[in-house]
């Protein structure tokens, strides 16, 4: 059988993930593998196929632990599946048919990506519970795009357009910019989610938000976002396209990336502070 998907999952130390390898392989849709990251050597595959009776496809890949941009692309190499996933090692798989409803919007030659993961949630609903990502909607909020912690990428795709492997955060971001210019779409869907742990620490939440938003800016600040948008509007020659460049120029004339000055770390402290407040004081 032909490997359909190659499913990367990356664990910082030698701790067990059979749950995990055992809801991959559980799920409905057949010919996957699954690529087990650590900086430690493992033996995944053995362990599994001592509680399976038989061999399954596991392979263990001695990388580094933080899923770099050069970490992805060597496990893309090896891969042997049409698609290539990545899934945070504390997934938790929501039901059997969770794989099928990744993979099923690759029936549109323009989708690039399948996201459940960095949802805008401002345009969900229980009626469309997914939207399709444009390079418009990018530019105007582009923390939310595709998510290494639940991704499904086209893995021939990735080869010939690889992470940025200079980026040591916000590097499939950066690939969802770059996806996005070439004309393609990603879909963002709340129906592939995975159960992923929340942040507990507001100070490491901090941290995180500084770092990736000036990760983003280091590949966007270059471009004057708002010619940009309209430039790519006005090449598709499409009303329809024009019009969504229009609805969303305010949008982003009101994004701003955060200053990289001390006055800049202050005021997003303050405005987190302010959310860990409210969140303790519903």
């Amino acid at each position: 059988m032909s490997t359909l998907a190659s499913i990367f999952v990356a664990v910082p130390d030698d701790r067990p993930i059979d749950p995990l390898i055992r809801a991959l392989f559980g799920q409905s849709v057949k010919g996957i593998e699954v690529l087990v990251a650590a900086p430690v050597d493992r033996d995944d595959a053995g362990r599994m196929a001592a509680v399976a009776g038989h061999q399954i496809p596991v392979k263990n890949l001695t990388l580094p632990a933080f899923a770099a941009g050069k970490t992805l692309n060597d496990a893309a190499q090896v891969a042997e599946g049409h698609y290539f996933v990545t899934l945070s090692g504390q997934a938790q798989i929501p039901d059997a048919s969770w794989l099928f409803r990744l993979l099923d919007p690759f029936l549109d030659p323009h989708v690039a990506a399948v996201s459940g993961a960095d949802l805008d949630v401002d345009r969900l609903s229980l009626q469309d519970p997914s939207y399709l990502l444009t390079l418009a909607d990018f530019l105007c909020a582009p923390e939310f795009g595709a998510s290494v912690k639940n991704t499904a990428f086209l893995r021939k795709l990735l080869l010939a357009h690889p992470f940025d492997e200079r980026l040591l955060t916000c590097f499939d971001k950066e690939w969802t910019y770059r996806i996005l210019r070439e004309g393609y779409l990603l879909k963002m869907s709340y129906d592939v989610r995975v159960e992923l742990p929340s942040p507990v620490d507001a100070e490491a939440a901090l941290r995180t938000y500084w770092r990736d938003h000036q990760a983003i800016a280091s590949f966007l600040r270059s471009t004057d976002r708002a010619r940009f948008l309209w430039q790519w509007a006005w090449k598709r020659r499409d009303r329809g396209v024009l019009l969504e460049a229009l609805k969303l120029n305010g949008r982003l004339r009101k994004h701003r990336f955060v200053d990289p000055t001390l006055r800049g770390a202050l005021e997003t402290r303050r405005r987190f502070r302010k959310a860990d407040r409210e969140m303790a004081n519903p």
